[in-house]
């Protein structure tokens, strides 16, 4: 009788608790009521927050902004343009302004949550050449800016023309001076990615050409916008095609990078593209500022002999463009099929710069065959980032949250 009452003891409410094993674990289990579950599986989700989606997330991710921005860029100014394309445009651009806000703000929380992080991001190049697509992005928000302004809103064109030029110069100076003093890369490493944080020159050149097209009421202004974006035109080409060398040469001494860096082939097609489409939209601009210089001579023909010499340029770099393109195609096929995987983000933004490209070589020299060349980009350019956005939304986003949450809620119930 001594031994039962000792094996029972009473609680605050005069309910008795037994101190044998079995009645112990099934008094375990109804301890978790309903709201205590709710409150657990709370908890437990903002750990998935926090371990899966910032702790996880990748700076990879500013390629879908920076891809969808171009993509709404050239729905918008399709060479054969339409209502309906401008307002899929639109529609496009909500979709880039969405993903801005989400990378802009998962990138703060991981900075914010993980301190590691923030070396990495500078001297990782797994990480830091991903900060190019960012600025690059910011390039076709303020792209889009200018053609829904159609002339107007100039001097905050100029502004969010000037902080681009802020971003391009950060990562084609400051992460590229990074990857020669701290970044730890050898010979296999030396993968077509590299040369992202340069793109951002280009493509923020070309932006201002374009931004200075509408600056004539403004010409100090737009002197200063063309030249500055020639500048940075001019950086970009000369370093890009060091990069482009190197890794020529690790084609040459390694063959094919990868299956899983296939698509980082495409990469240097973009310092072509928006390098042609950039020096096409300088043709009017620097033209028509030496043509109206009092100390030259023959105004007449120093606007034809820039305006010509700029065709020939664009025409040799969307060349060049072209022929990395075949290469980069044929390595997709070398290695088909490659599974879908976010890498695939990485060539919509390139092909999308030779769309611009062309249609731009249309519009400044007139010759027809590019504005079809241009459509054709486009097109291919549309329809890849529309496989990409529902590629990633059905393989990408979902799945690891939803196991970790559902591993949580079956812990529960063991």
């Amino acid at each position: 009788m001594n031994a039962s009452n000792d094996s029972r003891r009473e609680n605050a409410n005069g309910d008795p608790i037994s101190s044998n094993p079995h009645d112990l674990e099934a008094q375990s289990v109804t301890l978790v009521t309903p709201s205590d579950e709710h409150s657990i599986l709370s908890h437990q989700g903002d750990n998935i927050f926090w371990e899966h989606y910032i702790k996880e997330y990748h700076p990879i991710w500013n390629i879908a902004f920076m891809s969808t921005g171009i993509c709404a860029g050239i729905l918008y100014k399709f060479p054969y343009p339409a209502r309906w394309l401008e307002i899929l445009g639109l529609i496009m651009w909500g979709i880039s302004l969405l993903l801005f806000i989400l990378v802009t703000s998962f990138t703060a929380l991981k900075l914010y949550k993980f301190p590691v992080f923030r070396k990495d991001l500078i001297q990782d190049p797994a990480f830091s050449v991903f900060l190019g697509p960012y600025s690059m992005g910011w390039s076709t928000l303020t792209n889009m800016i200018h053609y829904l302004a159609d002339g107007e809103f100039v001097v905050g064109q100029f502004v969010f023309w000037w902080i681009n030029v802020v971003l391009a110069i950060f990562c084609g100076w400051f992460l590229v001076f990074i990857l020669f003093s701290k970044s730890k890369i050898t010979p296999p490493q030396l993968n077509f990615s590299l040369i992202l944080p340069v793109l951002p020159l280009t493509v923020c050149a070309a932006c201002g050409a374009l931004v200075a097209r509408d600056m004539d009421d403004h010409r100090s202004l737009q002197m200063t916008t063309s030249i500055v974006s020639f500048l940075l035109w001019a950086n970009s080409l000369c370093l890009g095609f060091g990069f482009i060398y190197v890794f020529f040469g690790r084609l040459l001494l390694l063959k094919l990078p990868p299956k899983a860096a296939t698509f980082a082939m495409f990469a240097p097609i973009g310092l072509m593209g928006q390098g042609a489409w950039g020096i096409a939209n300088q043709s009017y601009n620097m033209s028509n500022f030496f043509g109206e210089t009092e100390n030259l001579l023959n105004h007449d023909l120093v606007r034809i002999v820039i305006h010509w010499e700029c065709f020939f340029w664009a025409l040799m770099l969307l060349a060049f463009g072209f022929f990395i393109l075949a290469i980069s195609s044929a390595t997709c096929i070398f290695y088909y099929p490659i599974p879908f995987s976010r890498a695939w983000w990485t060539m919509t933004f390139p092909i999308g710069t030779l769309s611009v490209g062309c249609t731009q070589v249309y519009h400044s020299f007139g010759l027809p065959a590019f504005r079809v060349m241009g459509a054709m980009f486009g097109t291919v350019c549309i329809l890849l980032v529309l496989v990409c956005l529902v590629g990633s939304v059905i393989v990408e986003f979902p799945h690891g949250p939803v196991k970790l949450k559902a591993r949580a809620s079956q812990n529960l119930k063991l």
